[in-house]
């Protein structure tokens, strides 16, 4: 997961940590929180994005080519979850309901298939795999194999992260108003960055 998301922060000249890094600095970097190291976490960087929502029937004021929001949806939970003794870690319920609500919303029946791009949180590596879980884009239990067979990729089934996440870049919004405005392509490995 932070290989790829390093991989690709290095086609985004905007991305704080624009350096490639192979699999041993990730394995042999310092461990920040057993068994996170330095490159499963991300840095704090300083940044602002701005997107402008208004009512569907006001859209055309503002701009000729409108871009409509299917679905916006919102969980929020105590994290008493966390306490449970059966808890495993691999699971944010809140997550995996926000992504139910969206995908029914938007008619959405198959996220891993319909879904063309996706920008996830992650704060930590792991929590982008968990996150890839939750939202459908693999199977439970089998996104490490996903991930290691490049579907996440800039050139995958799935392209996740592809401005290198908030691990590289910052928070996605940039990325996404691009590609739902249409000035970039799916797979966005030649995202013209501003």
């Amino acid at each position: 997961v932070s290989w790829k998301s390093h991989q690709n922060g290095l086609n985004n000249p905007k991305a704080h940590l624009r350096r490639a890094v192979s699999l041993d600095d990730i394995i042999n970097a310092p461990i920040i929180a057993w068994p996170l190291g330095l490159f499963d976490c991300c840095g704090v960087s300083d940044g602002s994005a701005a997107a402008i929502l208004v009512r569907a029937e006001d859209a055309k004021k503002f701009r000729e080519d409108p871009v409509y929001i299917k679905s916006l949806q919102i969980a929020a939970a105590s994290g008493a979850d966390m306490w449970y003794t059966e808890y495993d870690y691999t699971h944010a319920e809140t997550g995996y309901q926000c992504g139910i609500r969206a995908y029914k919303e938007a008619g959405v029946k198959n996220p891993r298939e319909e879904i063309s791009m996706a920008e996830v949180h992650d704060c930590f590596s792991i929590t982008e795999a968990v996150t890839m879980e939750d939202l459908q884009f693999s199977p439970r239990g089998k996104v490490r194999e996903d991930i290691e067979s490049g579907f996440f990729d800039l050139d995958g089934g799935l392209p996740i992260q592809p401005d290198g996440g908030l691990k590289c870049f910052g928070h996605p919004f940039l990325p996404l108003i691009l590609l739902i405005s249409g000035v970039t392509s799916k797979s966005m490995v030649s995202l013209p960055f501003p």
